[in-house]
């Protein structure tokens, strides 16, 4: 196959972008030659438009089922991300050293003023995060001064993820559960953290962070603590009622939103075009602006909004909210497929090693119907995304295996298209306890769309192919 013919790759990199659909590229381009005025015009194209976006924040309401809070639209959820964070550190460091200098005057001590600011530990902003995390939830932390972060590493989750004296890991679903909560409520304890960054599906592995149970007990030890949760990989994939709603004691309903202080997600991951994402904070007094300009966003974004995307990214909502349990049962099924089939070739079953529900080395004592219908019966038990499939082997590094199957026309990746490789290795050895001699060799293969059998087919017998010639 010729390297430039990539209208027949076998697109396995859904993670990183997808596809658009029909209906988000047929809006796009509506909005481009129909309703190209400026929102922000006090005439009738202008407003036109601005009624465009008010629609298209109430539909984006609708699909996170809630009311409360301010929806914020802007171009990626890197820039969300960092707006939120850097925002929220932004706000407390002021409020922190207006607090540290009125402590000082009553005390009658204005000498040291500025020392006192500058090292006193109580008045430092304290962040936890995760190393693990995308990097957009990462860097904009580690470029701050003046701060403490702390990171939550996991790495006994390769040993959850092994079979236990159970034939499936999903009988231990809860123990996996109150692990992570656990690693992260032992350091907020014990560093009274500010701000709380979770990331609710993992870019590179798939892993589901229980992220409505970590935000509601933590919340309940630091009701002041800012809790920001990236969507990016979850939204539009996973039942969002499921994940985010539960009942309470009392028998009411509550949401993720009763916990948190804000949320992001990005279109281009769930089939609409780049250039718009979503933003929600609780209130938007609670960070403080990063980017200056009009008013445009309620100041929050003061840049002219990209009325195509957002509609776009609109309707593709609207779209597929009736179709998630519909694609999430289409991807549940085709991971097993894969599963399936690596379980019944000696040579993929001997050297593939995956950090997901399942552990290959167990695949002969595991019933795949049994566990689809666990799966099917309540999403909640998923532990991975069935998007994301991380598989390690145990012969070849990681970018050969890439440049391989680039060669014979598929599309996969290493880890998130914003990462190095190097961190990625690192980051899989380190955090999740994946052991050495595997860490360096893992892919992420990613779906959203396309689910077809042959294909599958193809990858196996080409990564078969590989590891009987270089292995």
């Amino acid at each position: 196959m010729q390297k430039n013919d990539y209208k027949k790759f076998i697109y396995f990199d859904n993670a990183a972008t997808t596809k658009p659909l029909k209906v988000a590229v047929d809006a796009f381009n509506q909005i481009c030659e129909s309703c190209y005025g400026n929102p922000s015009s006090d005439h009738g194209v202008g407003k036109l438009s601005k009624n465009m976006i008010l629609q298209a924040n109430d539909e984006t309401q609708n699909m996170l089922c809630t009311k409360k809070g301010d929806i914020i639209f802007v171009p990626s959820a890197t820039i969300a991300n960092n707006i939120a964070i850097l925002g929220r550190v932004r706000f407390l460091q002021k409020l922190k050293k207006r607090k540290t200098r009125v402590e000082k005057i009553e005390k009658n001590n204005l000498e040291n003023c500025e020392e006192h600011l500058k090292t006193d530990d109580d008045h430092i902003v304290k962040v936890l995060f995760s190393e693990f995390d995308h990097p957009s939830l990462v860097e904009p932390v580690k470029s701050l001064d003046e701060i403490k972060y702390f990171s939550v590493d996991l790495p006994g989750l390769y040993k959850y993820t092994k079979p236990s004296n159970e034939k499936s890991i999903y009988g231990s679903g809860k123990g996996f559960e109150n692990y992570i909560i656990s690693q992260y409520h032992k350091i907020i304890e014990k560093e009274r953290v500010d701000i709380l960054i979770l990331q609710w599906v993992n870019n590179e592995n798939g892993l589901i962070l229980p992220v409505l149970q970590i935000a509601k007990i933590l919340k309940k030890t630091l009701p002041d603590i800012y809790i920001h949760i990236d969507a990016t990989q979850g939204l539009m994939k996973l039942p969002f009622k499921e994940f985010m709603l539960s009942m309470n004691e009392d028998k009411k309903v509550e949401s993720i939103f009763d916990y948190i202080d804000s949320f992001t997600a990005s279109a281009h991951k769930f089939g609409s075009v780049k250039g718009a994402a979503i933003l929600w904070l609780k209130e938007i007094g609670s960070i403080k602006p990063i980017l200056f300009g009009g008013n445009q966003m309620s100041g929050v974004f003061p840049s002219t909004e990209n009325l195509p995307a957002i509609v776009s990214m609109a309707k593709t909502v609207e779209f597929l909210k009736g179709e998630l349990d519909a694609r999430l049962k289409k991807a549940l099924e085709y991971k097993i497929k894969l599963y399936k089939k690596i379980k019944n070739d000696k040579i993929l079953f001997d050297n593939l090693v995956v950090l997901d529900d399942f552990y290959y080395n167990d695949l002969n004592d595991l019933n795949f119907k049994d566990d689809y219908e666990v799966y099917k019966k309540n999403s909640k038990k998923i532990l991975f995304s069935p998007f994301i499939v991380k598989i390690y082997n145990k012969k070849l590094p990681a970018q050969v295996v890439q440049n391989i199957f680039n060669d014979n026309g598929i599309a996969v990746s290493i880890g998130s298209a914003c990462s190095t490789n190097k961190k990625q290795i690192l980051k899989d050895n380190l955090y999740f306890g994946v052991p050495d001699n595997i860490a360096s060799n893992g892919i992420r293969i990613s779906f959203f769309d396309e689910f077809e059998d042959k294909n599958l087919d193809t990858f196996l017998k080409v990564f078969k192919q590989m590891l009987e010639r270089y292995g």
